[in-house]
């Protein structure tokens, strides 16, 4: 659909409306499928962030094995992939993570595979439709949670992710840094494209203190010489991931066939020949990540975490 909220606000929201609402109803299909059908589960509980978690990184995060009760598995089995609204004092920014991995027996695979697509091509016509109907994110966050409140947006268009094979399983904690390299010309082009998008970080700026924030920005840029760019780099938060392996681990050479973050269990037609337990998170125990160079130190536009580097 190419219409736009401005456009035809009625028909976006009904789309909307109409997408969530099939997506609701084919992940209550493929849960009910799963604890059906699985030959293995392991999907382990973590604890929920708060509202208050958005200021500060978790120093602890707790995590509860599933242990042997099939019926607390079969609840955790439905909440990974039915749930998208927030409960009371969670927060919608820091969405709940669902680590695990289910394995499905191969004479089951071709409806659930079926499912999975479909769930998928779903959540994809829902993320690509917002991107193309609302002018800016605030306006989708607001129309968005008006439409459905307390809406957790990413665990909604989350892909659900399969392998068709047996295998090994890893899970772990890390924290990888997000980083991206632009030159004078593209920084000072996303600067400039700011004045048409109200950032969230200049919120508390009226018209002219705006502008002038922006300008001084500009400005600071077009110093850069041109030996230099711009390199933005942010600390994600500490997330659960997962290594696949094609081979029983610690049976000699071990190919790793996936390797990604553990948002929702991974779907395994075959058999999960052992699960490495994800364990609790200690931020003491864990190797801080470190900036590779000392012009790191302060960044040149702290808001968009934009620091001055060498242009190689």
């Amino acid at each position: 659909m190419s219409i736009t909220y401005k456009q035809q606000p009625e028909a976006v929201i009904a789309f909307l409306e109409q997408t969530y609402h099939r997506i609701s109803m084919l992940t209550t299909q493929l849960a009910q499928q799963l604890c059906e059908h699985t030959s293995y589960r392991y999907l382990p509980s973590i604890a929920k962030f708060g509202v208050s978690a958005h200021e500060s990184l978790p120093e602890k995060i707790l995590v509860t094995q599933d242990g042997d009760d099939e019926i607390i598995k079969d609840a955790q089995t439905y909440r990974a992939f039915t749930s998208f609204k927030a409960e009371i004092d969670q927060s919608t920014r820091l969405v709940e993570r669902f680590p695990g991995v289910i394995a499905i027996p191969k004479n089951q695979q071709q409806p659930i595979q079926a499912l999975i697509e479909e769930i998928n091509k779903q959540k994809q016509t829902f993320a690509e439709f917002v991107r193309s109907s609302f002018k800016n994110r605030q306006t989708a966050h607001q129309v968005l949670h008006d439409l459905l409140p307390n809406l957790m947006y990413q665990q909604l268009i989350r892909p659900i992710y399969l392998l068709e094979q047996d295998l090994s399983i890893y899970f772990y904690w890390s924290i990888r840094p997000i980083v991206r390299r632009l030159n004078k010309i593209d920084a000072i082009k996303e600067l400039e494209e700011s004045r048409k998008t109200r950032q969230f970080e200049l919120e508390q700026l009226d018209e002219n203190q705006r502008e002038q924030r922006i300008n001084h920005e500009i400005d600071l840029i077009a110093r850069l010489n041109s030996k230099q760019c711009i390199v933005e780099r942010r600390i994600a938060r500490v997330q659960p991931y997962y290594d696949c392996y094609q081979a029983k681990l610690g049976t000699g050479k071990n190919k790793k066939i996936a390797c990604r973050n553990a948002s929702l269990p991974i779907i395994v037609f075959g058999e999960v020949h052992l699960a490495s337990p994800l364990i609790s998170y200690n931020a003491k125990q864990q190797q801080a990540s470190k900036m590779p160079n000392s012009q790191y130190i302060e960044p040149l536009i702290a808001r968009k975490h934009w620091y001055v580097s060498d242009n190689n």
